[in-house]
């Protein structure tokens, strides 16, 4: 059922054919069962915040609408999700490296997204749907939209902490007792060896290493597929993880509209910015020497012709800085003339190869598609705020609070937020995509307006009642 947004008008605002105050109505949105975010981090005026990112000058041709709204998910803790769209057919997909070829067949013949459907191998069909005016013109071009990674500077799987438990504080002997000297030995020479590992351990927060195999599997078929040149390889943002249990490293501030900075790097003068992003450059470059042959494979695609896309999130919103990119590719440079890595420990890089850490790009409508990491209206995690970064890091510093208690899955805000947004600009794209959430979804959006002296009630029509709009005060009979 396609979730319903209702843009409720005064009268006189209406006639003037102008927006200037609204108010939404979720219609069909999902629960959210067996989560407390409403008590950390939902404003009570967030939905209407999200609905006011219109120009509230814009003039607008008041019909029922709809669009296609589609959250691609997530590619986290063996989970991988993905969206695919060519033409006027966008897909929702998961991904399984284990698994076997699938494709999808359609009345009329095959088509790209058909041929790739069948040509990676574990990647299955979720839902299809139709997208409505205005959506891409070439048929012969596939664009694949990668979701949130959170890719930590963590060891891989692969590598064991340093040692095994302490052995005993004393030993224990007849009638007595007496100290272990071999437990001095461990504590000064091993814990903190083992204390540093299971804290870079705990920025893990998603579990996100255990799809970073997927990721490099996934990407070598893709650089394979015959028309490598007709595909557009987009990531959503997040794709690493810069908060849990980093410090932070941007400033509070508000955005302004015509503001290009979706970060302010940390500094009081341009030594101190320059530091900031050094910082964050060696995290992000420590990462890709990490998981170099997972990163490499973008690099492969690349070189196979595939455009290549990547957007800045809300974790990883540092790198929409120049700076920033720069450092970290420096970071690796410096790594493959002097073998230093700063403070990432050797034995966590095994067969590293050189990978590019490519500039972010901010929310982009191209070729009937609005694409954003989704962060905008999210009143905790949108750029320059601080409570989302500070909520992430309770829950490294608190292990045992469940991370649902601070999930971003308030689906009513991000749907409203992209209907405003799909208002503003007169319906220019057809198809919204986000991620964000780490909750796929692939779902209709109706748009309708309704003035705020009538009233839509249901009248006798026939046998049967139909919808009408009447004025406030006349006597309406509603439907139960």
């Amino acid at each position: 059922m396609a979730f319903e947004i209702k843009f409720t008008w005064s009268g006189a605002a209406l006639n003037k054919g102008t927006m200037t105050a609204v108010s939404c109505d979720g219609e069909n949105m999902p629960a959210e069962p067996g989560s407390r975010i409403g008590e950390f981090f939902v404003e009570p005026s967030e939905m209407q915040d999200a609905c006011l990112t219109v120009n509230t000058h814009q003039v607008l041709q008041l019909k029922r609408s709809r669009f296609l709204y589609m959250d691609v998910g997530l590619w986290l803790n063996g989970h991988q999700t993905l969206g695919l769209v060519c033409g006027q057919e966008a897909a929702l997909c998961k991904y399984s490296p284990s698994g076997k070829k699938h494709g999808s067949k359609q009345a009329n013949g095959d088509t790209l997204l058909d041929e790739f459907l069948g040509w990676v191998p574990g990647l299955s069909l979720s839902r299809r749907m139709l997208i409505p005016n205005r959506y891409p013109a070439d048929t012969s071009h596939l664009y694949i939209i990668l979701p949130d990674m959170h890719v930590p500077q963590a060891p891989p799987l692969s590598v064991p902490p340093p040692s095994g438990p302490p052995p005993p504080f004393v030993l224990d002997e007849p009638h007595h007792s007496s100290p272990n000297p071999d437990y001095k030995i461990w504590q000064e020479k091993v814990k903190p060896a083992y204390d540093a590992y299971n804290y870079a351990c705990a920025r893990d927060l998603f579990n996100s290493r255990e799809s970073v195999g997927a990721t490099a599997s996934f990407l070598d078929q893709v650089s394979l597929f015959p028309s490598a040149r007709q595909l557009t390889l987009v990531q959503l943002g997040d794709m690493y993880e810069l908060w849990g249990g980093r410090r932070r490293y941007f400033e509070e501030y508000s955005l302004r509209p015509g503001d290009e900075d979706a970060v302010r790097l940390r500094g009081a003068s341009p030594q101190e910015i320059a530091g900031s992003a050094m910082m964050v450059g060696r995290w992000v470059g420590g990462t890709h020497l990490i998981y170099s042959n997972m990163f490499s494979k973008f690099d492969a695609c690349e070189a196979a012709g595939i455009e290549l896309r990547f957007l800045h999130g809300n974790h990883d919103s540092y790198m929409i800085r120049q700076e920033v990119a720069a450092e970290a590719n420096d970071f690796i440079s410096q790594y493959f003339t002097s073998g230093d890595a700063q403070d990432t420990p050797p034995d966590w890089i095994r067969n590293p190869v050189s990978s590019k850490v490519h500039l972010r790009m901010h929310p982009i409508i191209d070729d009937g598609i609005f694409i954003e990491h989704g962060q905008r209206v999210d009143s905790s995690n949108q750029d320059g705020v601080l409570r989302g970064h500070d909520f992430t890091n309770k829950a490294v510093a608190h292990p045992s609070l469940h991370l649902k208690e601070f999930d971003c899955v308030r689906r009513p805000s991000f749907v409203t937020g992209a209907a405003a947004y799909w208002l503003s600009h007169h319906g220019d794209f057809g198809l919204y995509v986000m991620g964000h959430t780490h909750e796929p979804i692939l779902e209709y959006v109706d748009v309708h307006h309704q003035r705020e002296d009538m009233v839509e009630v249901w009248v006798p029509h026939g046998d049967r009642e139909r919808k009408e709009l009447r004025p406030v005060k006349s006597p309406v009979h509603f439907s139960q």
